[in-house]
């Protein structure tokens, strides 16, 4: 569901077919919301989605061109696909227009005029592609946030997009399209931005949401990073069920980004986050003398103030050590003492990341107890 704001109005849609007309009628057993609009079955991919519609040719076939093609071509309502869905942002063909470009030739020619091999993954066209296709699924209520977010992308370098103010920017600040001049006022137009009410498709492989500039690739600002184990296909699959419960994970071979030894791994749905003091309601559970690492996804280089969110105050909570890329990050933390919050942020001291890559987060028991682990958190310094 997406919520659509227009001049003087604004209601919800449901998978960008059918605006909610009349919600929340409350029964004796739950809601009736009454749609507007007859609601079409989704059976279609991203790809298959820019198939049957015009007006997108220079975008398919820079996806045909690439082979980037087959990455949103994927059914994710397969359960033997462990890959995360993509969202995937879009310029129409009238976008390309209006720097003179009516074909994919003309875009390769601006984009990787020396270099034809589209296909190799150091080649500029295929990044510029790659960069229009972000690692998981958001609709544009995603985007809104407190604070700018650095988003992956199937590029080498990441997406920046800050949802303050009135408008969604990409890339704000790095490119001026154009000057507004208005009664001696003059405003610079220096961010891409969303059609939005034709934005929030939703298909298959994810959603899919049109630009009104051509996206280039800029290395992004730094921005706040939180690290919430959203990567592994398994944990999101346990997330979506919104069951509350313990779920026990008893092989290691069943995750992607999280290792461990001496205990079991638990994930818990609290079913309310306000309550549970857990960000977003859940968080992993250890109990013994154990080693669990985290490889969590690539940040921007540069220093960084590190942070872990877990609980304390807990008698029954363990003693541990927090390594980052295998150098010890603070000193010992002590679980069992702190603020009285369920869930407190831990200051970890500042961490100078070198390169753009994927990074390690280790914790030790040095007594053995409880680990309530909720998110790791880097702040730019």
């Amino acid at each position: 569901m997406s919520f659509i704001i227009k001049p003087d109005t604004s209601y919800y849609m449901i998978n960008n077919q059918a605006p909610v007309v009349m919600p929340n009628i409350e029964l004796s057993n739950g809601y009736i919301h009454i749609i507007g609009e007859t609601l079409v079955p989704i059976t279609y991919t991203s790809y298959q989605w820019l198939e049957q519609h015009p007006g997108l040719s220079i975008f398919r076939t820079l996806m045909d061109e690439t082979g980037l093609w087959e990455s949103i071509d994927i059914n994710f309502k397969d359960k033997s696909i462990k890959s995360r869905p993509i969202t995937l942002l879009v310029e129409p063909d009238s976008v390309y227009h209006k720097y003179d470009i009516h074909s994919f030739d003309d875009l390769a020619e601006l984009i990787s005029p020396d270099n034809s091999d589209y296909t190799s993954t150091t080649n500029p066209l295929y990044n510029y592609a790659g960069y229009h296709i972000l690692v998981g699924t958001m609709f544009l209520n995603d985007f809104v946030e407190n604070e700018p977010t650095n988003y992956l992308t199937y590029s080498e370098i990441p997406l920046g997009i800050n949802g303050r103010g009135l408008d969604i920017m990409i890339n704000k600040g790095k490119e001026v399209f154009d000057t507004i001049v208005n009664q001696g006022d003059t405003t610079f137009i220096d961010y891409v931005g969303f059609y939005y009410d034709e934005s929030n498709i939703i298909t298959q492989s994810g959603a899919i949401h049109f630009i009104d500039h051509i996206l280039r690739q800029h290395k992004p600002s730094r921005s706040v990073k939180n690290f919430h184990f959203w990567e592994d296909p398994l944990l999101s699959e346990y997330r979506e069920l919104n069951d509350p419960g313990e779920y026990v994970i008893e092989d290691t071979s069943w995750l992607d980004v999280i290792t461990w030894s001496g205990t079991d791994l638990i994930l818990v749905l609290t079913g309310d986050a306000e309550s549970s003091g857990a960000w977003n309601g859940d968080y992993l559970l250890m109990n013994g003398d154990f080693v669990i690492s985290y490889t969590f996804p690539k940040i921007i280089p540069g220093k960084y103030e590190a942070f872990l969110g877990a609980e304390t105050f807990n008698s029954e909570n363990a003693l541990v050590e927090v390594y980052i890329d295998g150098k010890k990050a603070g000193g010992l933390i002590n679980l069992a003492s702190g603020s009285g919050d369920p869930f407190e942020r831990i200051e970890l001291g500042t961490i100078n990341f070198l390169k753009y890559e994927e990074h390690t987060f280790e914790i030790r028991t040095l007594i053995p107890g409880r680990l309530a682990w909720d998110y790791i958190r880097f702040e730019p310094v």
